[in-house]
């Protein structure tokens, strides 16, 4: 599957830990997709190794910010963004191809649905909870879709044609779980998926 209609934007501070790993996964992964890292004044270098992937690499692109919050870095990275389908995740977070054709499959195969969430898993294998939500180890919405109450703004992937009705994420929230709640919750009739995995196939 190519992925080239897939936008990925990273909001980014002080991430310098993780960050080159997470841009090294992405490059071998799924290399023809978008890539926006928004940096929100980075004072560690975190910054100048989004700038070597930028210069290395023509899908890549960094542009920066102040530090205004969650929602405002991933608002100006949606507003660069050219993809169809497009995707905010963490700098913390290292996914997968399979996991990104999977939420790109839900989307293409139902236009209804305006977003969908990986199930995260941490570094061990076992899996994130949410919100008091969590998910047996043999299910998939691939195969098991179900409506949620959130997108995780961890990790979600949108379309375009959903964040057009609904706009973009409430600036006036500094962290992430408000406004992933909140952008399910105006999604309204559309359905709003927990689709795939962190790290591994979906």
């Amino acid at each position: 599957m190519n992925l080239s209609d897939i936008s990925l934007v990273i909001p980014s501070y002080n991430g310098i830990r993780v960050m080159k790993q997470c841009l090294e996964t992405l490059q071998r992964e799924s290399p023809e997709c978008e890539i926006i890292v928004v940096d929100g004044g980075s004072t560690d270098g975190s910054l100048e190794v989004a700038h070597d992937f930028a210069a290395a690499f023509s899908r890549y692109r960094v542009v920066s910010v102040a530090n205004h919050g969650w929602a405002h870095a991933t608002n100006r990275g949606f507003e660069l963004a050219t993809g169809r389908y497009l995707v905010t995740m963490n700098s913390d977070l290292f996914i997968t191809r399979a996991a990104l054709e999977a939420m790109n499959t839900r989307l293409e195969r139902d236009p209804g649905v305006g977003g969908v969430s990986p199930v995260l898993l941490n570094g061990d294998g076992s899996r994130q909870k949410f919100f008091g939500v969590f998910y047996p180890a043999n299910w998939s919405a691939v195969e098991h879709p179900r409506r949620v109450n959130l997108v995780y703004g961890c990790c979600a992937m949108l379309s375009r044609d959903a964040l057009e009705r609904v706009g973009l994420f409430d600036e006036n929230f500094f962290f992430t779980t408000r406004n992933s709640t909140g952008a399910g919750a105006r999604l309204g009739s559309g359905t709003v998926l927990n689709s795939c995995r962190k790290r591994g196939s979906p």
